[in-house]
């Protein structure tokens, strides 16, 4: 494992990701990859779920990563078909009526699952900053 930080970025590097971050967003926006209430939702969190004083090793910096990509969870409506030759396109069309009334009856509990992972990300990534603080110290 290696005591090295997980960021050591220059500052004008730093600005240059901050632009092409924001760049990004711009143009995920105008295409509708992603809704302005999404990001009114990600602008109103807390964004301190990582400690800025993390320092662990890049295996568990590689699996936080991975928990922060997996955190926000959906209800995302797939591409809805049925093999039934007359009865399909009813089904189909009902299917698509259906899922606006479950998405409604969900969002709550969907909210809590976003606000419970948050939370374990950000406890997670304490305890990992605790041990590997404890294992720079050494045994004691």
């Amino acid at each position: 494992m290696s005591d090295t930080p997980f960021c050591t970025i220059p500052l004008p590097d730093a600005l240059q990701y901050v632009s092409a971050i924001h760049d990004r967003c711009d143009n995920r926006l105008q295409e509708g990859i992603v809704r302005a209430q999404d990001v009114d939702n990600i602008r109103n969190r807390a964004l301190d779920l990582i400690p800025k004083d993390l320092s662990v090793d890049a295996v568990s910096l590689e699996k936080l990563r991975r928990l922060c990509q997996l955190w926000e969870v959906d209800l995302h409506v797939g591409d809805i078909s049925s093999h039934r030759k007359w009865i399909g396109p009813v089904i189909v069309q009902m299917k698509k009526l259906l899922f606006p009334v479950i998405r409604f009856f969900m969002k709550d509990f969907i909210r809590e699952q976003r606000d419970f992972n948050a939370a374990t990300i950000q406890l997670l990534a304490e305890l990992c900053n605790q041990c590997s603080e404890k294992g720079k110290k050494g045994p004691q």
